[in-house]
């Protein structure tokens, strides 16, 4: 039996040293976002696409941050999604604030006679409206209301490029023009940037920061150009039109709960380019405030990435159980046997220290603190517990409720991308 024990315990430490070798590696290979080159070049124009349901609490400002976007044409499609609140209507007096605003300006700069400044204006005074209402009243069968969402946006946009991002995320003012930037000098199709975390709890922080880690070697395979690899985040999704259309759009996506890494997916088996940065606090999310939220904001997501197959979830949440235990285990085997055990036992437990460099080098890069960083092998556990939680909570209730809208299981399953 002692020796069945140390098997297992080294293999755990072989396990622990390969995934804090591995994020090492990934880090290496997925970049800060660069500058941008000064002067700044010539960009394709850009359509921001915006599903909002109930969002009035949000929306001013997030159109505001958008609308300040720096040396990029821009045009904002806010696709009102069944809502209930005042969003339509916050969005319309955006809309004409910002068309009045422009107006005005251009009239002083006519003026006094001031032709540069409508030459490096962020879109000229006389194209058309930047923020655009889309609503949408009634959900179509089968399509979940994201998904639908982005669909009909980008249909409605006329920019070269989309960006599909989140209600409630935080741009930089130049961090759009820096991504195109970035895309034209990769030769990318679709730019993918991690944001930093805001507003966490310690126990959340490091919680984040291990769930994090699993997803470093997928951006690092997007930018060596695996073949395959595909890769999104909600909070910046930055893709060409044609690369869009040439996908078949979000049709595919019509049941995709993940339609973010769905979109990468989709990207990556049709030979476009995908190219994934880090932002820092240049794109910062507001998500899984403490620790109990991080199983709640991945509710709807787990057991969907397992194809809704409860012995994959089941298999996984075992194996993610015992990865994050067996340490601990070491620890006992290391203070209570003797020999092989004992030794196999502290090589168990020293060896969950092996993804501390990752972590602390991606705490540098986003900013989310050097402690949550150093206790994040501790927080291992939310991993399982986010999967369990998602896939009982799923099949308890015969499907996923999201923004008020019920969608079967037998649904979900039948519709997801293969």
């Amino acid at each position: 039996m002692s020796e069945v024990l140390a098997f297992a315990l080294g293999l755990s430490a072989i396990g622990w040293a390969g995934a804090g070798i591995a994020g090492v590696y990934a880090l290496g290979r997925v970049p800060l976002l660069p500058p941008l080159p000064a002067p700044p070049p010539r960009l394709p124009r850009v359509s921001v696409i915006v599903p909002a349901r109930d969002e009035a609490e949000r929306i001013a400002g997030t159109l505001a941050r958008l609308l300040a976007q720096q040396h990029v044409e821009l045009e904002i499609v806010v696709v009102d999604d069944r809502s209930r609140d005042a969003t339509a209507a916050i969005v319309e007096r955006a809309a004409a604030a910002d068309q009045r605003a422009r107006l005005e300006r251009a009239a002083m700069d006519g003026a006094r006679g001031d032709t540069a400044a409508a030459d490096n204006a962020p879109c000229g005074a006389d194209s058309a409206q930047r923020v655009k209402l889309v609503r949408v009243t009634e959900l179509p069968p089968g399509w979940l209301g994201k998904s639908h969402a982005c669909e009909r946006g980008a249909r409605s946009s006329s920019g070269e490029w989309l960006l599909f991002t989140d209600g409630d995320i935080f741009l930089a003012p130049d961090v759009l023009a820096r991504a195109l930037a970035h895309a034209a000098r990769e030769e990318a199709d679709h730019i993918v940037l991690a944001p930093s975390v805001e507003g966490q709890s310690f126990a959340a922080r490091a919680a984040t920061a291990a769930f994090g880690a699993t997803m470093l070697p997928l951006l690092a395979a997007a930018n060596a150009d695996r073949k395959g690899a595909g890769i999104g985040i909600g909070a910046f999704n930055l893709v060409k039109k044609s690369a869009w259309e040439a996908v078949g759009g979000h049709q595919q996506l019509k049941l995709e709960v993940v339609d973010d890494i769905g979109l990468g997916i989709l990207l990556a088996r049709e030979g476009f380019r995908t190219r994934a940065c880090f932002a820092a606090h240049e794109v910062a999310a507001d998500w899984a405030r403490r620790l109990r939220d991080v199983p709640r904001a991945l509710e709807k997501n787990m057991f969907a990435q397992l194809d809704y197959s409860l012995p994959k979830a089941l298999v996984a949440s075992l194996a993610a159980i015992l990865f994050g235990l067996a340490p601990f285990a070491g620890l006992a085997a290391g203070l209570c046997a003797e020999g092989w055990t004992a030794r196999a036992g502290w090589l168990a437990f020293g060896a969950m220290f092996c993804t501390i460099p990752a972590s602390v080098k991606g705490a540098r890069i986003t900013g989310s603190g050097l402690w949550p960083a150093l206790a994040s092998p501790l927080f291992f556990f939310a991993l399982p517990w986010a999967m369990l939680n998602s896939t009982f909570k799923t099949l308890a209730r015969g499907g996923v409720r999201w923004r008020d809208t019920f969608h079967p299981l037998a649904e979900l399953r039948a519709g997801r991308l293969r």
